[in-house]
């Protein structure tokens, strides 16, 4: 009654079985279900909570009311952040910002960005208005400020600093005469 198919289901059987080496208890090992996203999905969680835990030991606290934060990059470009959520340690001088950033280009955060620029993006600025040409840029500005025309008067001042001259004498040593 046995037939020949009988002892190589058997040995195939024991063959899946065994999950260890020699002397190894045979127990049945469950195939491992590829997950979307596997560990690289788990890794930033794992990230995060390493961040939470060294903020947690900074004593950092909430702020709230903050709309916006811009951080202004060396080529120019803006990592913008609408409604960020920002934690700090003042006394270790620590700020964390938390939210989907934008990149952004200055010429795209006009003129509601002008009073956030240092010395850096300022100069960046003028080599812009620059490249634009001069008016043209300022009437642009204006525009995004309400479609307000800038008045022939700013723009011949503008034209105005062209024609200044430079000091060649030295006041002081005539007024010490």
């Amino acid at each position: 009654m046995t037939t020949p198919a009988i002892p190589e289901k058997l040995a195939q059987l024991q063959k899946s079985v065994r999950a260890g080496g020699k002397g190894a208890p045979r127990r049945k090992v469950p195939a491992k279900k590829a997950a979307s996203g596997g560990a690289a999905a788990a890794k930033p969680v794992v990230d995060d909570k390493r961040v939470q835990s060294a903020l947690k030991k900074l004593n950092v606290q909430q702020i709230a009311a903050i709309e916006e934060v811009n951080m202004f990059k060396e080529d120019g470009k803006i990592l913008h952040f609408p409604n960020p959520k920002v934690q700090a340690a003042v006394q270790s001088n620590t700020f964390a910002v938390y939210g989907r950033a934008q990149e952004k280009e200055l010429s795209d955060m006009l003129p509601a960005i002008l009073g956030q620029l240092g010395t850096q993006s300022t100069n960046y600025l003028q080599k812009m208005i620059e490249q634009m040409g001069g008016m043209q840029a300022i009437q642009s500005m204006a525009a995004g400020m309400g479609g307000a025309k800038v008045p022939s008067s700013a723009a011949a001042a503008i034209d105005d600093d062209e024609d200044v001259p430079e000091l060649v004498e030295n006041f002081d040593e005539a007024a010490d005469e």
